[in-house]
């Protein structure tokens, strides 16, 4: 039997008839910055309640589930992706604080499948889907629920992080991106000795 995964994407109300005539297609309007993974790629969340855009509660989106084969499913940590874009931006006034294609690089290196994901490995877990999704695998959601296995994500994230890296100090780490996302500002590190990607957040969005 296959392993049948249910994951989420916003979209505006107005591309609803487009979607239900033909379906989700493969393709970023975003930079991919190098990152294979994202190439040709559409992202979703595990749980609505993992949306680190803002569109949770926008009166002009809409979500959508979908059920899909988990093998066409990658989780990727989207800070990582982020802190490359900035670095990418940043890198044309001699600004960057890292090396954009070494994010996009751990950024591959890091995706586990859909099946190995457990909730907290990640701040921003995306999934990604490079396979087009078909009408009758779509559905919209009148009524959101929140109560599944991964809505939990960001505090275990948070506790994890706490506990983790409790004892490092400035020596330990560097400061590889300052960027934000709907919860606030936000900071990247990578520590020296194992060169591991963690974001904190400075203050709550409003």
């Amino acid at each position: 039997m296959t392993n049948r995964a249910k994951i989420y994407h916003f979209t505006k109300k107005e591309n609803l008839e487009a979607i239900f005539r033909d379906g989700l297609r493969p393709g970023t309007k975003y930079a991919t910055l190098g990152s294979k993974l994202r190439e040709g790629a559409n992202y979703f969340w595990l749980t609505p309640d993992n949306d680190l855009m803002g569109y949770l509660g926008d009166e002009n989106y809409i979500c959508l589930e979908i059920e899909i084969d988990a093998g066409f499913c990658k989780v990727a940590n989207m800070d990582i992706s982020s802190a490359s874009f900035v670095n990418f931006i940043a890198a044309k006034n001699g600004e960057a604080l890292c090396d954009y294609a070494e994010l996009s690089r751990m950024y591959d290196s890091t995706a586990v499948d859909y099946a190995s994901y457990k909730s907290g490995h990640f701040r921003s877990p995306e999934v990604i889907v490079q396979t087009i999704i078909p009408p009758n695998d779509i559905k919209t959601v009148q009524y959101i629920d929140l109560s599944n296995a991964y809505s939990n994500n960001l505090q275990l994230y948070n506790a994890h992080l706490s506990q983790k890296f409790a004892r490092l100090n400035a020596e330990k780490i560097r400061l590889v991106a300052r960027h934000d996302d709907s919860t606030g500002i936000l900071e990247s590190y990578l520590t020296n000795d194992t060169n591991e990607f963690f974001t904190i957040q400075l203050n709550k969005g409003g």
